[in-house]
């Protein structure tokens, strides 16, 4: 597959069309909520594990093992009506964090069309089993009350296309197997 950026990479990529939503539904019923209020930055680190050993003759072998991606050192600003961020709260308040254990997350990527026929698709990703790691809960002077939380994927990526429709709604399509 040939990536070819949209008309939003113009000339640069705006952070904005980068977004997570998080499952905060139910396991019959999915609810797509978008994520980033109140959230300075995303940064997706690959962690890649490389292993290099030299032998004997001075040469160098590598093998890559499996990057395990994750986003860390987010800070969360809680808010009213922020269903992720209630069930962040809650796992901190109660010390029962298996709530946040078995997520979905998906990404879509806002700047790559997902069809050749113009269809309003983007390109995306579900990540499934995307466990949620409270670092912190802080609250300073005059300001907000904040979660530092990581976010860790456990590799199991379906790859396909989202729609966003007009009231907001996500429509994810997984790709058909090749």
């Amino acid at each position: 597959m040939a990536v070819t950026f949209n008309d939003k990479a113009n000339p640069k990529i705006e952070t904005k069309n980068l977004s997570l939503y998080a499952d905060v539904g139910t396991s019959t019923s999915p609810e797509w909520e978008l994520q980033g209020r109140g959230i300075a930055n995303w940064n997706f680190e690959e962690n890649a594990d490389v292993e290099k050993e030299t032998d004997v003759l001075g040469m160098v072998d590598m093998e890559r093992g499996t990057p395990q991606r994750a986003i860390s050192g987010i800070e969360m600003k809680f808010r009213k009506d922020h269903k992720l961020g209630a069930m962040i709260f809650e796992a901190w308040y109660s010390g029962d964090y298996s709530a946040l254990n078995a997520l979905k997350i998906l990404v879509v990527y806002g700047f790559v069309d997902g069809s050749s026929t113009d269809d309003g698709s983007f390109l995306a990703a579900q990540e499934d089993d995307v466990l949620i790691g409270v670092n912190s809960v802080s609250a300073e002077a005059g300001g907000y009350i904040t979660a530092d939380i990581d976010i860790n994927f456990a590799n199991k990526r379906t790859l396909g296309t989202a729609k966003v429709g007009s009231n907001g709604t996500i429509t994810f399509t997984a790709n058909s197997a090749a």
